[in-house]
């Protein structure tokens, strides 16, 4: 296991959040560099080193307060290349970084932080590299730094697509999670193969990470809930991939509920929103069932 080393920035850390900066997408593929001292300049960022390298992992945040939370919703977005090729990545700016989640966190009525995966949106490192050992390690140390910097007694996290298999990866390794939600997840590449012998992740792809081979790790917590939620017909994450995770959670004992969501857009693939509203919902007390069925009642669709 790659040794994880966390520096911090403290309090005291005078904030650069309020520079408009632009993130070429070209970046995405060479790779985007922070300096240690830059990154520590800032309030919306951690310093990370993982097996003696560092890397500045930028979040944005809507509605923290400066003392204590008493709870909030992590966020991990999906991948922003497909194959090599950039995609969803029109917003590739902090302004719209930060009013997005500040536009979710009022939607979700909690606070709401979104971590800019490694190479995207602010991030140092290579999002080609993306669902490899090093983002995770990455993302599950920025996460705990988090909450420990803003004093989250209950944290939540939802994944969207790519973000969902690196979410799962953080469910590894943070039990105190209260409420998890994968959304139209990568969870079981064997099936996702299985289903689309042309997948791209079948030749180039080697190296992801693939979730299902990780529930073992999956420690018991008898306050969380799991919710993996998916949509019939996902072009891009098939739902049978996503059942598979869910049915071996369950048979390992853990509290998981699998159902489906209406997804945005014509690839049936798009359930961030869904995602973030499930985890607000689970932290807030709402049961299971309940959800499922808000969910199921359209309440909230994409």
């Amino acid at each position: 296991m790659l040794r994880l080393v966390l520096t911090v920035a403290f309090a005291s850390a005078v904030t650069t959040a309020s520079m408009a900066e632009t993130f070429p997408p070209e970046t995405l593929n060479s790779g985007f560099k922070v300096d240690e001292a830059s990154c520590k300049s800032r309030s919306d960022a951690v310093w990370i080193v993982v097996d003696g390298a560092g890397d500045c992992i930028r979040y944005y945040a809507g509605n923290l307060s400066g003392g204590a939370n008493e709870a909030a919703v992590f966020y991990l977005h999906g991948d922003r290349l497909w194959g090599d090729k950039p995609i969803a990545y029109g917003d590739n700016t902090s302004e719209k970084q930060q009013a997005n989640v500040e536009a979710f966190s009022a939607e979700i009525g909690l606070p709401l932080i979104m971590i800019a995966r490694p190479g995207v949106y602010g991030s140092s490192g290579s999002h080609g590299n993306r669902r490899q050992a090093r983002e995770l390690r990455l993302v599950n140390a920025a996460i705990a730094e988090i909450r420990m910097r803003h004093r989250i007694e209950k944290a939540g996290l939802t994944g969207q697509s790519g973000g969902g298999a690196v979410a799962a990866y953080v469910l590894t390794q943070q039990p105190d999670l209260y409420c998890v939600a994968l959304t139209s997840a990568a969870l079981s590449m064997k099936t996702i193969i299985r289903m689309d012998p042309q997948s791209i992740y079948d030749t180039t792809r080697a190296n992801l990470y693939n979730p299902i081979d990780h529930v073992s790790e999956v420690k018991p917590d008898i306050r969380r809930n799991v919710f993996v939620i998916g949509m019939e017909g996902d072009k891009f994450s098939p739902l049978a991939n996503q059942k598979e995770y869910a049915d071996m959670l369950k048979a390992q004992k853990h509290a998981v509920y699998f159902f489906e969501g209406e997804a945005a857009g014509s690839y049936r693939h798009t359930l961030d929103r869904t995602g973030r509203s499930v985890t607000s919902w689970c932290l807030k007390g709402a049961s299971p069932a309940e959800i499922e069925k808000r969910v199921q009642a359209g309440e909230v669709k994409g």
